[in-house]
């Protein structure tokens, strides 16, 4: 009896390290989106992907909309690759990105008008994967459409037509905001075989008393719902960029891109210190690029890295089981690399 006692006391440690630990997918596998369209690609950029251990990259080729003039939907961004391009060695597969506006279905929504459009941007893919050498043929598309109920019927023909243009080989994902999860029922199952939460962007931008509309936690909290039923492979997108919004006479005059309090401060100018990352302009001067008036207001915005764990921690208990749920990170850049390292999002659980 002792013996079997004995036995038991050895295997209660290993029984009581297994019942702590966390329920639900380790997203093991991280990689990141490069969203400029100005071609640029240095060592930080290559270093970050080897410190996340990633040898994928989700490589933005376009932005789509609707362009009256010419009365269709037109490329009115592309990524500028330069003649002489040649792609990173880190690259392993490359998995283009297209972002179309909401919008753009609102006008151009019948079938024939669909049809050509799956044709072109099908088209438009294949000359943009004869830049790159064989081993990096496309094996998967991801379209970025945060679609309305007002266009739900005409994305999702408009994605059924396009995975036919595309043919069996080539995987055809999509993004999925917080509202389109929890409301699936209304909102619909887009036609495609995977689906990315974007979970950022989530807080009114252009409400100044917002803390952070990049990520807010507390306003998620009442989106976690129905996750467990949704029938489509899931893969999650942190924020790791930021910015200033800047405001005059109470409204949003623009977005200071890739610019932190710290910036702001070193400039010299005159401020008045709001609160925490707000600030007032007291005397006029240039930042970021642009012209500020005294009198303008700034908010910083960004993430810290507790804030993109309790994020991993608050969806892993309700996400969708399966084996293969990758996480990525918006976006590759140098400079925010400097805020948030590779190896530091790499560790993150």
């Amino acid at each position: 009896m002792r013996r079997r006692l004995k036995q038991w006391m050895v295997f209660l440690p290993i029984f009581f390290f297994l019942a702590c630990q966390p329920t639900g997918p380790k997203w093991e596998e991280r990689h990141f989106y490069h969203w400029k369209m100005n071609w640029s690609w240095g060592e930080a950029e290559t270093q970050g992907m080897q410190a996340l251990g990633s040898k994928t990259i989700y490589l933005h080729l376009a932005d789509l909309d609707w362009v009256p003039g010419q009365k269709g939907i037109f490329p009115i961004a592309n990524l500028q690759l330069p003649k002489d391009f040649s792609p990173p060695a880190v690259w392993e597969e490359v998995r283009p990105v297209v972002f179309i506006t909401n919008r753009s279905f609102l006008q151009q929504n019948k079938p024939g008008q669909l049809e050509v459009l799956a044709r072109e941007l099908a088209n438009y893919l294949r000359a943009y994967e004869e830049k790159l050498p064989p081993r990096l043929a496309f094996k998967e598309l991801q379209i970025d459409c945060d679609w309305s109920l007002k266009t739900k019927a005409s994305y999702f023909m408009f994605l059924k037509l396009l995975k036919k243009e595309l043919g069996p080989n080539l995987r055809l994902s999509v993004t999925l905001r917080l509202h389109q999860v929890k409301y699936q029922q209304k909102t619909g199952i887009p036609p495609a075989d995977r689906a990315v939460l974007m979970f950022y962007n989530m807080g009114a931008l252009r409400d100044w008393e917002t803390d952070n509309s990049i990520l807010d936690l507390e306003l998620a909290q009442s989106y976690l719902e129905n996750f467990s039923t949704y029938p489509l492979p899931m893969d999650l997108a942190l924020p790791i960029f930021h910015w200033g919004a800047c405001f005059r006479n109470g409204e949003l005059l623009y977005l200071l891109n890739k610019k932190t309090e710290a910036d702001f401060l070193a400039t010299g100018l005159a401020h008045e210190k709001l609160g925490p990352r707000r600030y007032k302009v007291l005397a006029e001067g240039f930042f970021g690029g642009h012209f500020l008036y005294a009198g303008d207001q700034i908010r910083f915005e960004a993430c810290s890295l507790d804030e993109l764990e309790q994020s991993l921690q608050a969806l892993r208990p309700i996400w969708p089981k399966m084996q293969d749920s990758q996480l990525l990170f918006y976006e590759l850049q140098s400079v925010y690399l400097e805020q948030l390292s590779a190896e530091r999002l790499r560790s993150i659980y």
